[in-house]
């Protein structure tokens, strides 16, 4: 286990810790994409869309959870390896992938205030930029020297990310048939589908930080389980933001009629079981945004759905204290954990 003196001075709270690291994933992402220049066979527009979406974005900032989750399970468990700070960001890479592909399936013209890759580049050179983050490149920055390694770690990462990514690819078709068919899932079928497409980034960045320490297959498991909830919560938490009316995005998700977990709570209440008729059907204003709100509202599924997010950190935060001894390393990881339902953006 780690020890306070193990851990840097400047890293003894989550905020000192994650502006450190995301510094580092920063840096190590630069690098990247500057030996893409270099060396990638990509058509120029391609590796603009590939820059922009690692490095250029800029309203907001991306927040670099994934790689910082890396190396903070990686420092958890005792892990020394020089390696994580390539790999750390394969997680990020297919975020971004996956923030491609998501844009293009929700029609989404603008991610924050800067323009979606698609609608800036076209739906050709965002298809490329996506098959070209997901497919060749993970395995590519996966393939580090052995020695800096445990042995057999590397056709763990390669078995892990193959799996990760059909996954992925799996809860974002079924988040497409859900629109297109107009058909509201049930909660279980909800939560999967967040596991799928949110908390799976996160269970990489876990497996990666935990591999490549050396970390027992228990302390992995342990670890996984716990932010994989905490990570269905960091989704719940996107669905809840949308709904405050404090929030420039207040209703956004209600006038694309993208499916979250109040409007499926709406839909099994016995008063509202005609929902989807009213949530899919016919142009979505503001007027009628409005009323669907109101629904939410009135049927508690607002209330429940943070309830819901509430109880998966509990739970993950248990698990975690319930395994691991107490350390500094801890405490952020916790704090980490607790970021995911605190956070304002």
């Amino acid at each position: 286990m780690t020890t306070t003196e193990q851990l840097p001075k400047e890293s003894l709270a989550f905020p000192d810790y994650y502006d450190a690291k995301r510094q580092l994933v920063n840096n190590r992402l630069n690098l990247y994409v500057t030996d893409l220049a270099v060396h990638a066979d990509l058509a120029p527009k391609v590796f603009q869309a590939i820059e922009e979406c690692l490095v250029k974005r800029e309203r907001p900032k991306p927040k670099r959870l994934r790689p910082v989750l890396a190396h903070l399970v990686h420092d958890l468990v005792g892990g020394v390896s020089p390696a994580i700070s390539q790999i750390a960001i394969v997680p990020e890479v297919a975020h971004a992938a996956s923030l491609i592909r998501d844009d293009q399936d929700d029609n989404d013209m603008y991610r924050g205030e800067d323009r979606s890759i698609h609608a800036k580049y076209g739906n050709e050179v965002a298809n490329e930029a996506f098959e070209f983050l997901t497919t060749n490149e993970p395995y590519r920055l996966l393939d580090t020297p052995e020695p800096l390694l445990p042995e057999g770690s590397i056709d763990k990462l390669y078995l892990h990310y193959s799996n990760f990514d059909r996954t992925i690819r799996d809860g974002q078709k079924k988040d497409v048939d859900w629109s297109q068919n107009q058909v509201i899932p049930s909660v279980d079928q909800y939560l999967e589908v967040c596991r799928e497409k949110t908390a799976s980034t996160f269970e990489l960045a876990v497996y990666i930080g935990t591999v490549t320490a050396g970390a027992s297959s228990e302390q992995t498991q342990v670890l996984i389980e716990a932010v994989r909830k905490a990570a269905i919560a960091f989704q719940l938490r996107d669905d809840l933001l949308d709904l405050d009316p404090n929030n420039k995005t207040f209703g956004n998700d209600i006038l694309k009629k993208k499916v979250t977990l109040p409007i499926v709570f709406a839909s099994e209440t016995k008063k509202h079981q005609d929902l989807d008729e009213q949530f899919f059907e016919g142009e979505q204003d503001a007027k009628k945004m409005r009323r669907i709100y109101e629904i939410l509202l009135n049927t508690g599924s607002i209330e429940r759905t943070k309830e819901v997010a509430m109880r998966l950190i509990g739970d993950s935060l248990y698990d975690m204290s319930n395994y691991f001894a107490s350390s500094p390393y801890l405490e952020i990881v916790n704090a980490f954990l607790r970021y995911n339902l605190d956070r304002k953006i």
